[in-house]
């Protein structure tokens, strides 16, 4: 019994020490884990702040600069292809025989106040669908030089346009004028002729299908 005895005693302790010494390595553990995550984690930052610093930094006052450039160019860019693509192409449409004298007048005529910058748009188009060349409107530009506007003059295009229109409504009268007072036909035409650039310049519409650039 006392050997059964000292066996118990032996075997509890034993028993202790490893429930003991279990619980040690647990903490342990766990301890280890608590270090490795810590650890980790620190290093993640670090790396992350390393990174950090290597970014540029960027000057909002050149990034609003290079926005405002962008805005503009953008802007000059709409305006050159709306201009391009409203423009009256007709008189020059597929035409091998233009001439810089005919572009000239069409300049002083139809675009006089829209502007040195537009009218370059325009130039720029009727090149691309006649006979005329960039040289050939170098010239054109020498030689509209203080005929045309250099700036867009909105009010100079309303009055050149009300003068026009009194133009055409005097025409008018003269030709009733004409017919109230029996005037012979053939006297009328006479009298009532106009030239060319006249019949361009107030009669555009009724020039062009006179001249067969349209129907």
């Amino acid at each position: 019994m006392k050997l059964n005895a000292k066996k118990i005693v032996i075997l509890m302790i034993v028993v202790i020490l490893v429930s003991t010494l279990e619980k040690y390595l647990i903490m342990t553990g766990v301890f280890l884990l608590l270090y490795l995550a810590y650890k980790n984690h620190k290093e993640n930052n670090q790396i992350i702040s390393e990174q950090t610093e290597q970014l540029e930094v960027i000057d909002n006052n050149e990034l609003d600069q290079f926005r405002a450039l962008y805005d503009i160019t953008k802007k000059k860019e709409d305006v050159k292809y709306q201009t391009m693509r409203e423009m009256d192409i007709r008189q020059f449409q597929g035409r091998k025989d233009v001439t810089v004298d005919e572009v000239v007048e069409y300049m002083i005529n139809k675009s006089q106040y829209i502007g040195l910058e537009k009218r370059s748009y325009q130039m720029q188009r009727i090149t691309q669908v006649c006979n005329l060349t960039e040289d050939d409107m170098k010239e054109v530009f020498h030689r509209i030089w203080g005929k045309c506007k250099i700036n867009e003059d909105v009010e100079g295009l309303k009055i050149a346009n009300y003068f026009d229109d009194n133009v055409r409504k005097l025409d008018k009268e003269f030709e009733e004028w004409q017919r109230k007072y029996a005037i012979e036909e053939s006297q009328l035409k006479e009298i009532g002729k106009h030239d060319e650039s006249y019949m361009k310049k107030f009669y555009y519409e009724k020039w062009l299908k006179e001249k067969g650039y349209i129907k």
